[in-house]
């Protein structure tokens, strides 16, 4: 276990790939100069109620990664222009839940796939997150990075894109469900993919709360919760 430690103006913060059931909890990371957390091809790890404050991104997984547990933290001012604060690619079986993301420079939550160095992710669940003030969209998914995986009751509003953006196949057979969607730039809803889900997309999208979609059907200006 990593705890209450302070780690500042480092390449990264933590280093801990390739390991499995280990806690890093309730430390403080700043001006990291690639990443807070890096927690590669890791089983059984829990990031959990961290502070991190203008690392270039919060954390990075990239996998073969399973059974890990990002949750109850708060990223603010990331700075990296084109990667999440918060980005997993090759992951399985895990959660992103709880966290507070804002005020960075690209993306809140991505998901990378091969195109841009991941690998598809399935089985995770995404909940309860709140990503407000990114320079881009709240919640990302690259091209062919995220399958059978859930998507609820987050927050993402006032992002410089979409609130939710789900780009191209095959990202499929997820489910996006009662988010609060609200002021995003371009659209608080949005799905690039293909297939026979809602509005023709490869994905279930269901009571979303929001003004504005790509596709009508992702999301109502009612409150549908």
């Amino acid at each position: 276990m990593l705890e209450n430690s302070c780690v500042r103006n480092e390449f990264i913060g933590v280093v801990a790939p390739s390991t499995r059931n280990v806690r890093i909890e309730r430390n403080g990371l700043h001006a990291n100069a690639a990443a807070g957390v890096d927690v590669n091809a890791s089983t059984a790890v829990a990031v959990s109620q961290n502070l991190s404050t203008q690392d270039d991104l919060f954390t990075i997984v990239f996998g073969p990664s399973s059974g890990l547990d990002i949750s109850r933290n708060v990223a603010l001012r990331s700075t990296d222009p084109t990667v999440a604060s918060i980005v997993l690619g090759d992951t399985t079986d895990s959660s992103v839940s709880q966290n507070v993301i804002a005020d960075g420079a690209s993306y809140g939550i991505g998901f990378a796939g091969p195109g841009v160095g991941g690998g598809v992710s399935n089985n995770l669940t995404v909940r309860q997150n709140v990503v407000t003030h990114m320079g881009l969209s709240g919640i990302r998914a690259t091209p062919g990075s995220l399958q059978a995986s859930l998507i609820e009751r987050n927050v993402s509003s006032f992002n410089g894109q979409d609130g939710i953006r789900i780009e191209d196949d095959p990202n499929s057979g997820n489910r996006i469900q009662f988010n609060l969607l609200r002021r995003n730039a371009e659209h608080d809803c949005h799905d690039d993919t293909h297939g026979t889900g809602t509005g023709g997309t490869a994905n279930i999208w269901s009571r979303n709360l929001g003004s504005t979609a790509n596709r009508p059907e992702l999301c109502s200006a009612r409150d549908g919760h």
